[in-house]
């Protein structure tokens, strides 16, 4: 299964990303061996952060 977790807020998206974790890791619980495995990339990225910081990509599209 492949499930896009998105968000513009850094704590929460990482706090998504956490839970899905803990969900795989509690249903592997039950079993000897993993039968669940969670594995993240981060593919999207809110830039809204980065220009706030330089506003010059902003400034020269004005």
């Amino acid at each position: 299964m492949i499930y896009i977790i998105r968000g513009y807020d850094w704590q929460k998206f990482e706090e998504r990303k956490q839970r899905v974790k803990n969900i795989a890791a509690k249903m592997n619980a039950n079993y000897d061996e993993p039968r669940i495995i969670v594995d993240t990339k981060n593919q999207y990225y809110d830039m809204r952060e980065v220009i706030e910081r330089d506003m010059t990509v902003v400034n020269i599209t004005k």
